[in-house]
């Protein structure tokens, strides 16, 4: 397998789209250099559920990865998210072998659907899925533990086994429990060899470091990147009163953007980013909601609460 390091902040890109709901590319490539330039960014993740990944078609898809590597050259590692479409393991080795010879550095590994259906109660299927698409790329893995009320959320012993395959070198856990993050640390952090966790909870990023993961992977990235970068820079040299400071600052605008339903995640927090100046559109693709006119008003109110001006998002 490929050795490469993915760092410590991988941030997964929302996408831009014109008012007709095509993708703009020269607006999406505008905002990729603007990650790139923020310090602490060390990966991009192409087709993420912050991206809108399952709303593009499979053409979309390997264009916007083929972007994010043109955009990346020499200043961070890709990683492609492989989301299978069909729902089949042939599926998602076609999308991961596609995605290795386009030059992706990393996959992320969506689980199919089908595995709402019970996955933990028959974890071989999940071990098949992962060691078949193991076998077909020579790049690494990151496993997505998907958030519980998704029904597609690997139990810890399940996660274990995954990453005891060869080529997972990580997962993005999404609990939405200290508790739980804080055991997957420490079991996968005892493997026989480095498996990194990567936070994907959006809202208790604080604790979540204090229970040692690795890094982050979060949509809230696009956002207010440079704030939760300073924070996990805060934790690692043991500076827990200036992480808290953080954490307090940005509660406001975490509590309005991943309000329930999850649905509106990706709406809400694109439209943050729009108001900061950071993109150029907050457009989304149906049927994701657009975001109402009393959400505009919570979102601009909670960036003001939290001290988040345009010109202080990105370093």
């Amino acid at each position: 397998m490929r050795q490469v390091d993915l760092g410590h902040h991988l941030v997964p890109p929302v996408m831009i789209f014109h008012d007709d709901y095509s993708i703009d590319e020269a607006g999406f490539r505008r905002y990729l250099q603007k990650l790139l330039d923020t310090s602490g960014v060390s990966s991009l993740v192409m087709n993420a559920q912050a991206g809108e990944g399952d709303s593009l078609s499979t053409e979309e898809r390997l264009r916007v990865l083929r972007i994010g590597l043109e955009e990346a050259r020499g200043k961070a590692k890709i990683v492609a998210t492989v989301s299978p479409s069909p729902d089949s393991t042939a599926a998602a080795i076609r999308i991961a072998a596609d995605s290795a010879d386009a030059g992706a550095d990393a996959i992320l590994l969506m689980p199919p659907r089908w595995f709402g259906g019970g996955v933990n109660l028959v974890p071989e299927v999940a071990l098949e899925y992962v060691e078949a698409i193991a076998r077909a790329v020579d790049i690494p893995l990151i496993i997505f533990q998907l958030n519980p009320t998704t029904w597609v959320h690997y139990k810890l012993d399940l996660l274990r086994r995954m990453c005891e395959i060869d080529n997972v070198i990580g997962i993005k856990s999404v609990t939405a429990d200290v508790a739980e993050t804080e055991d997957n640390v420490r079991a996968l952090h005892s493997l026989p060899r480095q498996v990194r966790v990567y936070t994907g909870n959006d809202i208790i990023m604080f604790y979540d470091y204090l229970a040692g993961v690795d890094g982050t992977l979060l949509g809230n990235m696009n956002v207010h990147p440079r704030e939760l970068i300073e924070m996990f820079d805060a934790v690692k040299r043991n500076d827990l009163i200036r992480a808290r400071e953080i954490h307090w600052q940005l509660a406001p605008i975490s509590r309005v953007l991943f309000a329930l339903p999850h649905l509106s995640f990706r709406s809400r927090y694109k439209e943050a980013a729009r108001m900061l100046g950071i993109i150029e559109s907050a457009t989304v693709r149906p049927p994701l909601p657009k975001v109402s006119g009393e959400e505009k008003t919570k979102i601009q109110q909670a960036l003001m609460a939290s001290r988040l001006e345009p010109e202080k998002v990105f370093a």
